[in-house]
């Protein structure tokens, strides 16, 4: 049985979240389309972004 763990409302778990979703996406994508198809680049970029905010904000 799965369990699921709440993490309180904030900016980092949102993002840690968002950045969790991506890499999802970006796994399937891959093998669906292929590395080079211009979805999954675009999907690797936009977890690249969501990855430096949340360095920063640890940085901060």
């Amino acid at each position: 049985m799965n369990t699921v763990t709440l993490l309180p409302i904030n900016k980092e778990n949102v993002l840690l979240v968002r950045i969790n979703q991506q890499r999802i996406d970006l796994i399937e994508k891959g093998k669906l389309l292929g590395l080079h198809h211009p979805t999954t680049v675009f999907i690797s970029q936009d977890l690249d972004e969501l990855i430096m905010e949340y360095q920063k904000l640890k940085l901060s």
